[in-house]
C-alpha cells in the first residue's frame, strides 16, 4: 500500500499509539552508474547517489522518515522539495529528469568517489585535506575542523614543500585553494598547527620563475606514471570465466580502496593455493593469499578487518570465511570447508565492515565484477588524463607540453579501450540472460547505456571539466610523498 491510503506508522507505549512520522522518501532515476555508484550524505538522515565518473548527477536520493529535506534542496541545482514531498505521499519513486549537484557539493561527491572507489595510489594526507576543504566549502565547518586535526601537518608539509618550490604549478594553485578552505574551518579551532599563518603565507607566495616550476613538473611526470602496467588492447570477452587454478580477481566494491596491491583491472591479486582433501569428514582446506599495496601500514585497521571466504561459484552460498594474518606484507587466510556435492568453490576477499552480503559469487556476479574492476581502472585512467592536461605550464618549454598532452592522451585512450572492453563483455552477459529474468535484463541494459555514454564523453568532452570536477590536491601530488603512511 503507498500514498495517503497508507496507514501512518505508530508503536504503542503504555497503550498510547505514538506516531513515527511520515515515511522515509526515496528518489531513483532511471538511470544508472556507468563506473560505480557512490553515496553521500548531504544532511542529517539525507544522501544522494552518483557515479564516481559523473559525481555532478544525482542517480538516486533518500530522506529519512523524520529527516529535514532543506540539506537536499540547499545541494542540488533544482528545488527537489516538491518532489520529496510527492514521494512521501506515494506519488512517484523514479524519473528520468536528472538532479545536478551544485558545484561545492559536486566536489564533495568528487571527492567521496575517489576516496572510495579510486584504486590506484594516492596522497592520502592530501586528500583528507581535501576532504576538509570541500566539507567547509558545503558549509559543514564543524567536520571539516575534525578532518583538518588529523590533516594539518599534512598542509604543513606540504606548505613547505611548495614555498621552497618543489611542487608543479598546478598543484601550488589547488594547495593554495585547499589551504584558504582550511584557514576558514580552523576559525577560532585549535588543531595543533597554526592554519592561518601557511594559509596567508601561502597567498603572498610570488609565482616562481618557469625554471623553478620545470624540476617539480618533471619530477611529477616522472613518479605519476601508469601504475597499472599491466594492460590489455580489447582481450578476452567470455564474462566471469575463471579457469581453475587461476588466480582470483579481487572484488573493488567488497574491499576499501587501496589497501590491496593493484596492478590494473587484468591482473587478478588472489592467489589460492590449490584446495586438499582434509581427511576428516569431508572437509578440505585452501589457503587464500593477496599482497597489500606497497604505501599501507600492516597494521591498520583496514586490513586487519580483511576476511578470506569460500563459495560455491554457481550457487553464489557461502561456504566459509576465515581471518586473515599478514606474513611479509601479504594477507594469508586458512579455510577449512566442507565441499557438497557439485559444489564449484571460489575464492576471494572481503572486508568484514561491508559483511558478506557484498560478495557477488555467481557466474553473473563475476562477470559484473570484471566488468566493474574494468570501468573502475578506465576511470582512474581518465582522472590520470585530467590531471595530465591540468599540469600544463605555459612557461614551460614545447617539448614537456608536449610530453603532457602526450600523457592525458595515452590515458585516455588507455580508458577508451578498457571501457570498451567493459562494453563487450556487458553486451555477451547480457546475450545470455534469459527472457523470464525481466530485472536482470533490464539492469544490464540499463548499464549498457550508462555505459556507452561514457564512452561518448571519453570519445568527446573527456578533458572538459565540470565545476567541482577539477583534479584534486590528492591527484598532483605524487603517493609516495606520503613518507608510507596511510593517514
Amino acid at each position: 500500500m503507498t500514498g495517503p491510503d497508507r496507514p501512518s506508522q505508530t508503536i504503542r507505549v503504555g497503550g498510547i499509539p505514538i506516531s513515527l512520522g511520515p515515511p522515509p522518501a526515496v528518489w531513483r532515476s532511471a538511470s544508472v552508474a556507468a563506473v560505480a555508484e557512490v553515496t553521500v550524505a548531504v544532511g542529517p538522515g539525507v544522501s544522494v547517489t552518483v557515479d564516481a565518473a559523473d559525481p555532478g548527477t544525482v542517480l538516486a536520493w533518500s530522506v529519512a522518515a523524520q529527516a529535514d529535506p532543506a540539506p537536499l534542496a540547499g545541494a542540488c541545482t533544482d528545488d527537489v522539495t516538491a518532489l520529496v514531498a510527492q514521494v512521501r505521499a506515494g506519488l512517484g519513486t523514479a524519473a528520468d529528469t536528472p538532479l545536478r549537484l551544485r558545484p561545492a557539493w559536486t566536489r564533495r561527491a568528487l571527492i567521496a568517489a575517489v576516496s572510495q572507489r579510486f584504486p590506484v595510489p594516492l596522497h592520502e594526507g592530501a586528500l583528507l585535506l581535501d576532504a576538509a576543504a570541500a566539507d567547509q566549502g558545503v558549509g559543514h565547518s564543524a567536520l571539516a575542523a575534525v578532518t583538518l586535526g588529523w590533516a594539518a601537518p599534512v598542509l604543513d608539509a606540504l606548505a613547505t614543500a611548495s614555498l621552497t618550490g618543489e611542487l608543479t604549478g598546478a598543484a601550488v594553485a589547488t594547495l593554495n585553494d585547499v589551504a584558504q578552505q582550511c584557514k576558514r574551518a580552523a576559525a577560532g579551532v585549535d588543531v595543533g598547527t597554526d592554519v592561518t599563518a601557511i594559509a596567508d603565507q601561502l597567498a603572498r607566495r610570488q609565482a616562481a620563475d618557469a625554471e623553478r616550476r620545470l624540476g617539480p613538473l618533471l619530477e611529477w611526470l616522472a613518479r605519476s606514471g601508469d601504475s597499472a602496467s599491466a594492460f590489455t588492447l580489447g582481450g578476452d570477452t567470455d564474462p566471469g570465466g575463471t579457469p581453475a587454478g587461476l588466480p582470483e580477481e579481487v572484488d573493488l566494491l567488497a574491499v576499501p580502496a587501496r589497501i590491496l596491491r593493484w596492478a590494473g583491472s587484468r591482473e587478478p591479486e588472489i592467489r589460492v593455493l590449490s584446495a586438499t582433501r582434509a581427511g576428516d569428514g569431508g572437509h578440505e582446506t585452501a589457503r587464500v593469499q593477496v599482497p597489500l599495496a606497497d604505501q599501507v601500514d600492516t597494521l591498520c585497521r583496514e586490513a586487519g578487518v580483511l576476511r578470506a571466504y569460500a563459495a560455491d561459484g554457481q550457487s553464489g552460498r557461502l561456504l566459509c570465511t576465515a581471518t586473515m594474518q599478514v606474513r611479509d606484507r601479504i594477507l594469508v587466510g586458512d579455510i577449512r570447508f566442507r565441499r557438497r556435492y557439485g559444489d564449484d568453490p571460489v575464492f576471494g576477499v572481503f572486508s568484514a565492515e561491508l559483511g558478506p552480503g557484498v560478495l557477488r559469487c555467481t557466474p553473473t556476479g563475476r562477470a559484473l565484477r570484471s566488468i566493474d574492476r574494468l570501468m573502475i581502472d578506465a576511470w582512474s585512467a581518465h582522472r590520470g588524463a585530467v590531471a595530465a592536461a591540468a599540469a600544463t605550464d605555459p612557461d614551460a618549454p614545447d617539448a614537456i607540453q608536449e610530453q603532457l598532452r602526450g600523457r592525458a592522451e595515452g590515458m585516455l585512450v588507455r580508458a577508451r579501450s578498457l571501457t570498451n572492453n567493459a562494453l563487450d563483455r556487458l553486451e555477451v552477459l547480457a546475450a545470455r540472460v534469459s527472457p523470464d529474468d525481466e530485472l536482470l535484463g533490464d539492469q544490464l541494459d540499463a548499464r549498457l547505456d550508462a555505459i556507452d555514454g561514457y564512452i561518448s564523453t571519453l570519445e568527446g568532452s573527456a578533458l572538459h571539466l565540470a565545476p567541482g570536477t577539477e583534479p584534486l590536491l590528492a591527484e598532483q601530488v605524487p603517493a609516495d610523498d606520503a613518507e608510507g603512511e596511510r593517514a
